[in-house]
């Protein structure tokens, strides 16, 4: 289980990417099987673009 975890997040982010907690590995791995990493890493640059507009950072 946790093997092909750490092979699927190699497949996704690359042998460079930073290594998190297997949790956190986990969800990443989740979120781009179900699709939902883009939109929600999207959805936080949309918002952090939004605060830098608005002066609020």
């Amino acid at each position: 289980m946790k093997k092909e975890i750490i092979k699927k997040y190699i497949k996704y982010f690359g042998m460079s990417a930073p290594v998190p907690r297997f949790k956190i590995m986990k969800s990443l791995v989740e979120m781009k099987e179900n699709g939902t990493y883009e939109k929600s890493r999207n959805y936080y640059l949309r918002s952090m673009v939004g605060l830098v507009w608005e002066g609020k950072s």
